[in-house]
């Protein structure tokens, strides 16, 4: 099972920074030294024509798909076997598309179709899986879902 306290761990408190700052529009981004208008350019550092923001660097930015790729496969081998476990097809697919779609943006998991997985949300799996059914398998996958999005988010800003 995951760790009771997933922000105690050296990489999660950094995590925990990473989401603090992303969350008040204080992550050192070249669009937000653009904006400040320190004469920076504000595109991404990596090479992309797009904007650095932190959804850039977090969601779309290529210097870091496989790192997303890697967690995303770690995300969904580890629903499927929590789903298998519990003995259920209670809405399996659509539980494994949203762990698929954990970081990437996809307009039938996220709302406003972009993903906040770095912020430390989730999209909402409570209205596909009956919390009172399953309370254990649905707080395992929210865990699971959880601390591999904070881990991610801190190996990507770290």
């Amino acid at each position: 099972p995951p760790p009771a306290y997933r922000y105690t761990k050296a990489s999660s408190t950094f995590s925990a920074v990473v989401q603090l700052y992303a969350r008040s529009c204080q992550l050192d981004t070249a669009a937000t030294r653009f904006s400040r208008h320190d004469g920076s350019t504000p595109h991404c550092h990596f090479g992309c024509t797009s904007l650095e923001t932190a959804h850039h660097i977090f969601v779309s930015c290529h210097r870091f798909q496989r790192l997303r790729q890697e967690y995303s496969c770690h995300v969904l081998q580890q629903t499927d076997k929590f789903l298998s476990e519990a003995e259920t097809t209670h809405a399996k697919h659509h539980i494994l598309h949203a762990a698929a779609s954990l970081f990437v943006d996809d307009p039938s998991v996220w709302p406003q179709s972009l993903s906040h997985y770095y912020l430390g949300t989730m999209p909402a799996i409570h209205g596909l899986l009956c919390a009172r059914c399953f309370p254990l398998l649905l707080r395992n996958i929210v865990g699971l879902w959880h601390e591999q999005c904070i881990l991610l988010a801190g190996r990507i800003w770290g």
